[in-house]
């Protein structure tokens, strides 16, 4: 067990090295001779319209929240905009 741990630090061997990277060039050439197409065509025909739907339900759903956000800001401003002009009201005598 302890040389399992003593491995875990080490470099790979060359052969190993090699092979992967041998593995992952040929891997990515399948993928864009084979893959990269279907996948495209896929998230067009499919996946696209699915995620229109729910981007307008989210911006739907989220239309009374932030109207609601809004009328909170307007009424905080207007509420706190009397105290805001007396303090500057106040500030300009002393600079």
């Amino acid at each position: 067990m302890t040389a399992h741990f003593q491995v875990h630090g080490m470099w790979l061997p060359y052969w190993f090295a090699s092979r992967s990277v041998h593995c992952q060039e040929l891997a990515s050439a399948k993928w864009h001779l084979h893959g990269k197409h279907v996948l495209d065509a896929l998230m067009e025909k499919k996946l696209l319209p699915v995620a229109k739907f729910h981007f307008n339900s989210l911006k739907n759903s989220t239309k009374p929240v932030a109207a609601r956000i809004v009328t909170a800001y307007r009424a905080c401003k207007d509420a706190i905009q009397p105290c805001v002009a007396k303090s500057q009201e106040f500030a300009d005598h002393f600079w």
